[in-house]
């Protein structure tokens, strides 16, 4: 069963809330200084504490602040290289965390962004405090050339591979989780950066994704099928987003930098038919967290995000924090916010 976190932690939380003060576009080579590096995968053990900020329509006039936690922990179950689904001729894998007794437990399925991996300690906390994780490769994920220029070619087929991807991995997330005993979880979509902009596009179209893509081409000579799922079975329906400085407007097409001007002028179809994904999947919880010195994608990017989702009636969050591209090192913010998603 899901783990709640008991008062004492939610206390201690507040109590951090008020003492500590920690620090955290498509292009995301430039803000290496924040990136998580190889050691830090390895090594960090930090652990969630509790709930983030309340629901706003505006972006918060505070900054959230969070101080590092550790404990000690059993080993999680870990298998590496699952293959998940094929694009093209590309095998697309994950690695799966899981405890190491079965029930009924929640799943989240990690996006990296394209040029950091998010860190090894964030799985194993999530398995710790009760979830199986998937640590997922999409399509586009390590791709060369610049997102922007790469994705919105061909009416659409990199946003429908990533899509795809993403909907391939709700699948077999599922149905490896029924195998530990969790036959209806709550399921969790988190990522960064550009990670962050793939679980959007995923989350926000739900359970009818795959079908939508489909009506899609054929209305208006859109791409076809990009990616074939090892396992189809299943709904894509998830029940919450967690976003770490993600490209949500290069997948979603409200303003910014590579938002609703930038797709109109190349494919007003395309931008339709993403902007259209917003109330689809109506009862989402989201979560964006943002440095608000992220020099890669800037801060205002999440807070005309969640702008537009709160219009729409999202229940939706933004966490600042005082840093850039990636959280503080040490610090579990991304942790704690993904165990809000699971139980608000």
């Amino acid at each position: 069963m899901w783990r709640p976190y008991s008062r004492p932690l939610v206390a201690s939380f507040a109590l951090l809330l008020l003492l500590a003060a920690c620090s955290g576009s498509s292009d995301e080579s430039a803000d290496t200084t924040r990136a998580p590096s190889t050691t830090e995968q390895a090594t960090t053990t930090t652990t969630a504490s509790t709930t983030t900020a309340a629901t706003t329509t505006t972006a918060p006039t505070t900054t959230t602040t969070i101080a590092p936690t550790t404990s000690t922990k059993a080993s999680p179950d870990v298998t590496g290289d699952l293959v998940y689904a094929t694009w093209g001729e590309e095998p697309l894998t994950l690695d799966m965390y899981a405890p190491t007794e079965s029930g009924e437990w929640p799943v989240v399925i990690l996006f990296h962004g394209r040029a950091a991996r998010i860190p090894q300690y964030v799985p194993r906390d999530l398995v710790a405090h009760g979830a199986i994780v998937f640590d997922v490769e999409y399509a586009f994920g390590n791709h060369p050339v610049t997102p922007a220029e790469a994705i919105m070619s061909d009416r659409g087929a990199g946003h429908r591979a990533m899509a795809e991807s993403a909907a391939c991995a709700i699948h077999y997330a599922r149905a490896r989780a029924s195998e530990k005993g969790s036959e209806s979880p709550v399921v969790v979509l988190a990522g960064h950066s550009q990670g962050g902009g793939v679980a959007s596009i995923a989350a926000l179209f739900g359970s009818g994704m795959e079908a939508l893509w489909e009506e899609y081409a054929l209305a208006q000579s859109g791409p076809p099928r990009q990616v074939d799922c090892e396992i189809t079975d299943g709904s894509t329906h998830v029940d919450a987003i967690v976003g770490l400085g993600g490209t949500y407007d290069m997948n979603v097409g409200y303003e910014e930098r590579y938002g609703r001007d930038f797709m109109q002028n190349r494919d007003p179809d395309l931008w339709e038919f993403l902007y259209g994904s917003i109330g689809e999947n109506p009862d989402l919880r989201i979560r964006l967290l943002h440095g608000e010195q992220d020099a890669v994608v800037p801060y205002e990017n999440s807070v005309a995000f969640e702008n537009v989702l709160a219009e729409a009636g999202y229940d939706v969050r933004l966490i600042p924090f005082d840093g850039g591209h990636w959280e503080p090192g040490g610090s579990d913010l991304f942790v704690t916010a993904i165990i809000d998603a699971i139980q608000p």
